[in-house]
């Protein structure tokens, strides 16, 4: 399955003889088992010859995934060398493709953390009603099945391939579908899909598998695909020897990989023969295909050819059910090598299907062949990817890989193939002691817990809010007491001013009286009031001795507003209070309290009325009156 398109919202050849890729510790081997896809095991009642017909197309060569602690989820997964990234369906998919399978469930694993596009965690804004993180879209094309796409979240994850043991475990970063088109994936047998191309096809190195292997010291950068009839091998970190008729790595032959910047394991092809006649690619004729690629995709069942080649190379091999043998089938690759497909190697079993399929790719693939499962089952195939090179070798044989005589003999060899298949694929931890195997969550075990988990930081989050919100109402009404008491507290000392001012003699020094009104003054202030205009508040801060109305002499003149104690006692207007300053003159209330706001001394004589008589300072320039020592008369609004 090739990935055309991947998008997140928010990439020297050696020639053979050179030193071994496997490793002095040995490779690590993951066991591949044969199963069938939907589209075959949901006709049993269908013919037997239609039902083994397309079995071939139907299947998929898938092994355990384990993922999470401390109990492990088990996912089936097929290995795709066209494609750079894990997808599991997720528990948040309710699409088809995802509930007619086994899911992933995230928050049921411990060591799952959600990653953004970076591989640096997501982290929750406090408060925030939403999490903001990296979503990612990944188109896919499969040969068999069509093409589609999938929507997911970014999760790292500790996995293990194979088994359940530390050996196999390691931590990397995987896809988590919450959206699988229903092509081509319902059609596909496996859960999901762990990718096996090159760097260019994933978001960044963590979602990488073989980058996430690349650091183990006793691993090669390099891998051994191994497919029967039954079942097959990977070995990581170099070729298995035991799968090479040869037994040694010295029989494969190697070819260069053609723009491995692109991502994908693909060769350059010179030509493209069918008995002695080449039929594509060949750069000596004008009429022939020319500058060709192949890609090789252990996904494709079949081996898809570009569609103007794919009729003539039909014809050229025989009819579509043709059992009475057929020419030799040869690619000429690169570097001189040459790989060879023989009438039962592109023939399916029993019914003598033609495996081949028209490849219809967009245009950036045009002149591309997909080298599928016919060519891995021919040919042990080393992927070393830190040289970009592609080892072919002659495999072990089998009972297994003989052509089957009839349908019925193809579809009996189908069912025990399934039998073993899903034996092989329930067990837990194979290799280990009954006593020893893995628990591991079922899905239904595993969506169970995540939603037990999420109930339970729900009902958390609701007690804290509870918690800070019972605070808060705490805050506040402390906060109200402080205030109320700071209120009383200053009510209580403007009392205590008031107090002291009714009880202070006008002989005393006037330096307490001064400390009263600046303090008062600021109380005032704080608490937003004016001083109040009455006579005996004002005239007690501000310096001045209120005069009763039997004290005040009749001749007393207030030279600020020209008016007169015998004027007003021989009208009838309204008496104006009137106070003393200190050097013994009288004024109104209001004028002179008006005049003090500008100068501090009395308009008469000049005098300082805080001052003392000794220490008093001679009048200053800005404090004369226009027209010598006696001020000019003016009305209180303009003094």
């Amino acid at each position: 399955m090739a990935l055309l398109a991947m998008m997140i919202h928010n990439r020297s050849f050696r020639s053979a003889g050179s030193k071994p890729i496997a490793s002095k510790a040995g490779p690590l081997l993951v066991k591949l088992t044969r199963k069938r896809g939907q589209a075959v095991s949901a006709s049993a009642s269908a013919s037997l010859l239609a039902d083994a017909t397309r079995s071939w197309q139907d299947s998929a060569y898938v092994a355990n995934l384990f993922l999470g602690s401390p109990r492990p989820q088990q996912l089936h997964v097929a290995f795709d060398t066209a494609s750079g990234q894990v997808v599991l369906p997720s528990s948040r998919c309710s699409s088809l493709a995802c509930q007619e399978r086994q899911r992933y469930a995230p928050r049921a694993s411990s060591t799952a953390v959600d990653v953004n596009g970076d591989g640096e965690p997501v982290w929750a804004v406090p408060g925030a009603k939403t999490i903001k993180r990296d979503a990612i879209t990944i188109g896919v094309s499969s040969l068999d099945h069509g093409h589609g796409k999938v929507v997911g979240d970014l999760v790292r994850e500790k996995i293990c391939l194979g088994k359940a043991s530390v050996e196999h475990c390691f931590e990397m970063g995987l896809v988590a579908a919450t959206e699988m088109s229903d092509v081509p994936f319902r059609a596909m047998p496996q859960d999901g899909i762990v990718g096996l191309g090159m760097t260019a096809l994933t978001a960044n190195p963590l979602f990488h598998m073989l980058s996430r292997l690349q650091p183990w010291p006793t691993y090669s950068q390099s891998f051994g695909f191994f497919i029967d009839a039954n079942g097959g091998e990977l070995a990581f970190g170099g070729a298995n020897p035991a799968k090479l008729l040869s037994g040694s790595e010295s029989s494969l032959t190697w070819a260069p990989v053609l723009h491995p910047e692109d991502g994908y394991w693909q060769l350059s092809i010179r030509a493209v023969r069918v008995g002695n006649a080449t039929l594509a690619c060949s750069s000596d004729s004008a009429a022939l295909t020319a500058g060709c690629r192949g890609i090789v995709d252990s996904s494709a069942s079949g081996f898809g050819v570009p569609d103007l080649t794919a009729t003539k190379l039909m014809a050229a091999l025989g009819g579509p059910h043709d059992c009475s043998g057929g020419p030799r089938l040869a690619l000429e690759l690169e570097g001189g090598v040459e790989l060879e497909l023989l009438p039962q190697d592109y023939r399916s079993a029993g019914s003598c299907e033609l495996m081949v399929l028209p490849a219809s790719l967009p245009e950036s693939f045009q002149n591309v062949f997909i080298l599928g499962q016919p060519w891995l089952r021919k040919y042990y195939t080393v992927f070393d990817w830190g040289n970009k090179k592609i080892g072919f070798g002659p495999p072990t044989r089998s009972g297994a890989d003989d052509v089957l005589a009839t349908d019925a003999q193809a579809v009996q060899h189908r069912d025990r193939q399934d039998a073993a298949m899903e034996v092989s694929l329930q067990q837990e931890a194979p290799g280990l002691d009954e006593d020893d195997r893995v628990k591991v969550l079922s899905t239904d075990e595993a969506e169970a817990l995540e939603k037990d988990l999420i109930l339970a930081d729900l009902r958390a989050q609701e007690a804290a809010e509870k918690s800070r919100w019972s605070k808060s109402l705490f805050i506040d009404a402390r906060t109200l007491a402080i205030f109320m008491l700071q209120g009383l507290l200053m009510q209580s000392l403007v009392l205590l001013l008031l107090m002291l001012a009714g009880t202070t003699r006008s002989d005393e020094q006037l330096n307490t009286r001064v400390l009263m009104a600046r303090v008062s003054s600021a109380i005032f202030s704080r608490l937003g009031f004016k001083v109040p205009g009455s006579r005996t508040l004002t005239s007690s801060f501000l310096m001045a001795r209120p005069l009763k109305d039997e004290d005040t002499p009749e001749a007393c003149e207030c030279v600020v507003c020209l008016g007169s104690r015998e004027e007003e006692l021989s009208s009838c207007k309204a008496k104006l209070p009137w106070c003393q300053l200190r050097c013994g003159h009288a004024f109104h209330q209001d004028c002179i309290f008006e005049w003090l706001r500008k100068s501090q001394r009395c308009p008469i004589c000049r005098r300082h009325v805080v001052e003392d008589e000794k220490t008093s300072a001679p009048p200053r320039d800005d404090d004369a009156v226009q027209g010598g020592s006696t001020p000019e008369p003016a009305t209180p609004s303009s003094a």
